[in-house]
């Protein structure tokens, strides 16, 4: 609870400042659970000015953000892919430290790609799946049924990262 309290002088600037992006019709900019914090802009002048609140907050409150630990996925628009291509050639830092850019990265849980497709992360939710239902069945193989299915629904249901 504190440390939502300590992170609180982060949000809400970021949010205050009104600069990041809208999913339909609500406004979402960055979007935190415990440290795990992403910054949703779109444009690269707007992911700078962001982070230069993140660099303000650091500064005031003996923080420090982690360019090693910090990756920058852009993602290109479905409508209008050309527009967002020169976004590549964008570099951006925090305190100085240059932040990669990848075309993919887990963000609780989850695998977001810069061409927002969802494949990759179903079928590495399948995977996961599959392995647990085989591991629940291996282990209880003379235990009831209806036993195997309790124990199905509560060790292979994730919860995780289901805010996104």
């Amino acid at each position: 609870m504190l440390f939502c309290v300590y992170i609180d002088g982060l949000l809400s600037p970021v949010s205050a400042a009104k600069v990041g992006c809208s999913i339909g019709t609500m406004f979402t900019d960055i979007p935190a659970y415990a440290d795990d914090i992403a910054l949703l802009a779109p444009t690269a002048y707007v992911m700078r000015c962001m982070l230069s609140i993140c660099e303000s907050y650091a500064a005031d409150f003996c923080v420090s953000f982690n360019a090693s630990k910090s990756k920058c996925v852009i993602c290109t628009s479905r409508r209008k892919p050309t527009e967002t291509v020169y976004l590549w050639c964008s570099q951006f830092t925090i305190n100085g430290n240059v932040i990669e850019s990848v075309l993919s990265w887990p963000h609780l849980g989850h695998i977001i790609t810069s061409n927002m497709d969802d494949a990759s992360d179903i079928d590495r939710c399948r995977t996961k799946l599959i392995c647990q239902i085989n591991n629940v069945l291996c282990s209880l193989h003379q235990v009831y049924s209806i036993v195997k299915v309790n124990v199905l629904k509560s060790y292979c249901l994730s919860l995780y990262g289901c805010e996104l």
